[in-house]
């Protein structure tokens, strides 16, 4: 096996071709049939090790899955596949409004412990 390039988990199914998986952590999973021996596996490995570096920095060069959200003015919320922009208001009626991209959010006056913001 490559110094280089750690193998996190081999998975041995009823394939045909070796499949190499770069998962969201950037840990690499290979799927290989019943048959293959790990010597081929690990040279299949070596001779795609440009491909899955190239691929580790893609993945590892990411925004993370999930950004604690900081509730300032401007920042954006995906919300059932729609972009929408917070705008934090001093006087509405409801404490949460939708109004095409834009997401109006009510602050909160009284400083109580359930509060977001």
């Amino acid at each position: 096996m490559d110094v280089d390039i750690k193998i996190k988990e081999i998975i041995r199914t009823n394939r045909k071709s070796i499949a190499i998986q770069i998962m969201d952590d950037s840990s690499i999973v290979i799927r290989a049939p019943h048959n293959v021996s790990e010597d081929t596996i690990n040279s299949i490995v070596s001779k795609n090790k440009y491909w899955i570096h190239q691929r580790k920095k893609e993945i590892e060069s990411r925004d993370p899955k999930f950004s604690p959200k900081e509730y300032v003015n401007g920042e954006g919320f995906l919300y059932l596949g729609d972009f929408y922009k917070l705008t934090i208001v001093d006087n509405q009626n409801e404490p949460l409004i939708f109004k095409k991209w834009l997401l109006s959010f009510k602050k909160c006056t009284t400083k109580c412990k359930r509060c977001i913001y």
